[in-house]
């Protein structure tokens, strides 16, 4: 028996995921980042600031289309944020793979997996949305 999520649900996820570690980037990013085995000075918590202010922007965009109905305005989210999901495993591979991280980072790369995985679902499987 096959497991299919709601959109509504995935989308609800995918806000929350992105809202948590947005708070975290903007208000201790030095704390977050530290978790992940990286030593920061002022400029690199700046950069995670503004990393949390974009996921921020990406979980308000998950939360409000979460309830759209089909739509083109829906339509052309999907591909906007699945692009950056796959740009971010990407990245997030290969920073993983040269040792950016410590082995806790490998937690960044399956959740950009997972959300890309999700996105790319809805946006290939479901081109009706």
């Amino acid at each position: 028996r096959r497991i299919r999520m709601k959109f509504r649900t995935f989308m609800t996820i995918y806000a929350i995921v992105s809202v948590l570690f947005g708070l975290g980037f903007v208000f201790i990013p030095g704390l977050v980042l530290l978790i992940y085995g990286v030593k920061t000075d002022l400029a690199f918590r700046y950069i995670g600031q503004l990393f949390g202010a974009a996921l921020i922007s990406l979980a308000v965009l998950a939360w409000f289309s979460r309830n759209a109905v089909a739509s083109e305005a829906r339509k052309t989210s999907l591909p906007a944020l699945l692009a950056g999901e796959a740009i971010g495993f990407i990245v997030a591979l290969i920073g993983q793979l040269g040792g950016a991280l410590n082995a806790f980072g490998w937690s960044v790369v399956a959740v950009y997996l997972f959300l890309g995985i999700g996105l790319a679902y809805y946006y290939f499987t479901k081109p009706d949305l």
